[in-house]
């Protein structure tokens, strides 16, 4: 049994498994820093690509994603990755995008002003309880104002403080909050420039 232990840390940290535990790893840390993934939809999104693959560079490939997926604490988005695969490739983009590089944070560099910006969340929903109407939310630091529902109050959390959004502050600090709502209302203005669908249909 020890030697088919030793026998199999010497497969995996053999080449091309090192390499591929490696890629796995750095994309694990995109998918944990990323709001909605992580390691669970890492593993659907990668096993289609380990079908053709050897046993144990695609055991190292899912392994070293799976591993630190919920290790990152940057806040990034699905719109970064563009950037992130520009800069990694040399290519300089000379026009205006939204999203941010987060190949320092890749490299093990900080990026603070990952944290500092705006980020907003919309939802359309149906059926009697929405109505065709939205969810939204917006965020900035450890602050995130929240619109659960059209017919409901808005809600404030300090992440930092209440990862889980148990604790409703919206009533105990009225400048935050005041200022959070401008924030939504302002971004909520700016989105509803971009259309839902063409005018076609």
């Amino acid at each position: 049994m020890f030697e088919a232990l030793l026998e199999g840390l010497f497969a995996v940290f053999q080449w091309p498994a090192i390499g591929f535990l490696l890629l796995g790893v750095l994309l694990g840390i995109w998918l944990g820093a990323v709001p909605g993934l992580g390691g669970i939809i890492g593993l659907v999104l990668l096993l289609p690509f380990t079908f053709g693959m050897d046993t144990i560079p695609a055991f190292a490939l899912l392994l070293g994603m799976f591993a630190v997926t919920s290790t990152s604490d940057t806040i990034a988005l699905l719109m970064d990755l563009f950037p992130t695969v520009c800069e990694v490739a040399g290519l300089k983009v000379d026009h205006e995008i939204e999203g941010t590089s987060i190949l320092p944070t890749l490299m093990g560099d900080e990026q603070p002003e990952l944290g500092e910006r705006e980020l907003y969340w919309i939802r359309r929903e149906g059926g009697m309880q929405f109505l065709g109407l939205c969810q939204h939310a917006v965020r900035k630091g450890p602050l995130k104002l929240l619109h659960n529902g059209p017919f409901q109050p808005l809600q404030m959390f300090d992440l930092e403080s209440d990862p889980k959004e148990e604790a409703d502050r919206s009533g105990e600090d009225d400048a935050s909050f005041r200022q959070m709502a401008q924030l939504l209302n302002t971004t909520m203005q700016d989105n509803g420039a971009v259309p839902w669908r063409s005018g076609e249909g």
